[in-house]
């Protein structure tokens, strides 16, 4: 039996180290409490794979969203995070990306926070992003001010 909890772990972490997201999001303005996360999701398995929860300790509620334009207004979707086997996956502004909904602190400009993804093999990523700020529309650089 140990044996066998012992060759789980070892899966899991095989699989976890397949996995990379280099994520980013905007400041939220003051009085904001809601916050998009974007970037790029690598898979270097040989197997696509899908985002099946995802945790941010920040938000009461975390879901992924798809801006789509539906007669000529900008609305949201939910949608699915599915990376293909040996790819990537873009979350940007104006298309998919994840939604941080009753943020419990606003995100500050430079600063870093935590984020892990599960994964529908059940292996969770632990993953962090980076904050630019307010009109943000690309990947902001490493510079860290003032964090809380």
């Amino acid at each position: 039996m140990r044996f066998l909890g012992l060759l789980l772990m070892c899966v899991c972490s095989q699989t976890n180290a397949e996995m990379h997201f280099d994520a980013w999001a905007r400041a939220t303005p003051p009085g904001g409490g809601s916050g998009a996360i974007y970037g790029v999701v690598s898979n270097s398995d040989d197997q696509q794979r899908e985002v099946t929860g995802i945790l941010q300790p920040l938000a009461n509620h975390v879901m992924v969203h798809r801006t789509i334009e539906e007669d000529g207004m900008q609305r949201m979707r939910h949608a699915r995070l599915i990376v293909p086997a040996a790819g990537i996956l873009r979350l940007q502004p104006g298309g998919l990306h994840i939604m941080l909904m009753g943020l419990k602190v606003p995100l500050v400009e430079g600063c870093h926070y935590p984020l892990t993804l599960v994964w529908d093999n059940g292996a969770p990523t632990e993953h962090e992003f980076l904050t630019g700020t307010y009109s943000q529309s690309v990947p902001p650089g490493e510079e860290v001010v003032g964090c809380p």
